[in-house]
């Protein structure tokens, strides 16, 4: 998610081509793919590494669902699923991609993300209603966020 935010802060900064020219954002615009090419790698190995546990050892994983602090973390997920999809627009074209091929990618990670963000937004909530020991002298600082 943070590798992401910042390939695209990167594209995005302002006054480059005003201060430095069309050539200085054009190499603004490399780094950026570059930064965004590692964020996607990074995102998608963990990615994979998320599902493998949770396919190879369900009940570790419903385990970590049912600790208060962690099953909070669940949410990153969905989030820089956002920023990876966001990024492919942005930068698609870079990576051998043609617009509608970028277009259509980030419209399949939306919805891979609505349904990660559904899921994210009520698991988490749910288990920490049910299933959660909530003593005030236990809660940790993390459901302050």
């Amino acid at each position: 998610m943070g590798w992401g935010g910042v390939a695209l802060a990167i594209n995005g900064y302002p006054g480059v081509k005003q201060d430095y020219g069309t050539k200085a954002q054009d190499r603004m615009h490399d780094i950026a793919t570059v930064v965004w090419v590692w964020a996607f790698v990074y995102c998608a190995a963990f990615s994979l590494l998320l599902l493998y546990r949770i396919v190879s050892q369900p009940r570790a994983f419903l385990a970590t669902m049912h600790k208060p602090g962690e099953s909070l973390f669940f949410g990153c997920v969905p989030m820089g699923v956002a920023v990876i999809a966001m990024g492919l627009v942005t930068f698609g074209q870079n990576v051998g991609l043609t617009g509608k091929q970028a277009h259509d990618g980030a419209l399949v990670m939306f919805w891979i993300d609505v349904v990660l963000c559904a899921i994210s937004m009520t698991v988490p909530p749910w288990l920490m209603i049910t299933k959660h020991d909530n003593k005030i002298h236990s809660m940790p600082s993390l459901w302050l966020l």
